[in-house]
């Protein structure tokens, strides 16, 4: 009987850690890319002339998979600013030598600064790359300073 109590009282110990570790990955938020070390920096024409040329390749340089998601520092000028219905911010960043462009969707925590952006300023958006729809796709996007 003592034996089958100690069973009982390490079930138990392992089921609340089980418990708090699935709690806190469930409301796990992601991290803030503002202060996140960049892994690959990239101008919006190589990023688009890459993808454009040799997607399969490119996927495998850009885009992570989680949970070490590859973050890109993309250089280039802005071609518009969109708002969806939602209030979510996404900006494009154009290229002259093709169709494609890179669509940089906002960081909902940042998204407001995108308002304070002007069409045909050069910057630089940091982002998590997702893939290619004739417009390569970042998402969680912040401005690097």
């Amino acid at each position: 009987m003592k034996t089958f109590k100690y069973i009982l009282i390490v079930v138990a110990v392992l089921a609340l850690i089980g418990g708090w570790y699935g709690y806190r990955e469930y409301n796990r938020k992601p991290t803030d890319l503002v202060d996140a070390k960049v892994d690959v920096e990239v101008t919006s024409v190589e990023l688009c002339a890459q993808f454009t040329n040799d997607e399969k390749l490119a996927t495998s340089m850009y885009v992570g998979i989680t949970p070490k998601e590859k973050v890109l520092a993309v250089k280039g000028k802005i071609t518009s600013i969109d708002k969806d219905d939602k209030g979510l911010y996404s900006v494009l960043l154009g290229t002259d030598v093709d169709m494609s462009s890179v669509s940089c969707q906002m960081d909902l925590a940042h998204n407001m600064e995108a308002t304070q952006l002007k069409v045909g300023e050069d910057i630089v958006m940091k982002g998590i790359c997702t893939g290619f729809l004739s417009d390569v796709v970042l998402i969680r996007c912040v401005i690097q300073k």
